[in-house]
């Protein structure tokens, strides 16, 4: 199957929470081939290392499964944390979830800049 699978992490989530969404994860992944599970975040307002070490330990499962994890909704600061962590890069994100506080990055473009 090439459905996309959905997990969805309410807060909050507590160091002995993670094995509980790892088991959950897994059962999504068992005998269906996905190439990616959508992991909904959107619920998490005041992120913390423990959903950092969480997710984290979701890509694994997932790349293990031959699958990525990406995180859907999830708000500015933990976007920033996952980046803050190194984990920035590795662990897939769709759209951010609107806050009135966002963080804004301005990208400025001189005539003569080298291209990246």
């Amino acid at each position: 199957m090439d459905k996309d699978a959905q997990l969805v992490i309410l807060p909050p989530v507590r160091r002995e929470d993670i094995p509980k969404l790892c088991e959950q994860l897994i059962d999504l992944l068992d005998g269906d081939r996905r190439p990616f599970v959508e992991c909904d975040v959107g619920a998490v307002d005041q992120p913390d290392l423990v959903i950092v070490d969480a997710l984290a330990r979701l890509q694994l499962i997932a790349l293990r499964h031959n699958s990525f994890l990406r995180i859907e909704a999830a708000c500015p600061k933990l976007i920033l944390l996952l980046s803050l962590t190194g984990l920035g890069g590795v662990i897939l994100h769709g759209q951010a979830k609107q806050r009135e506080n966002t963080i804004d990055v301005e990208e400025v473009v001189h005539p003569g800049d080298a291209a990246i």
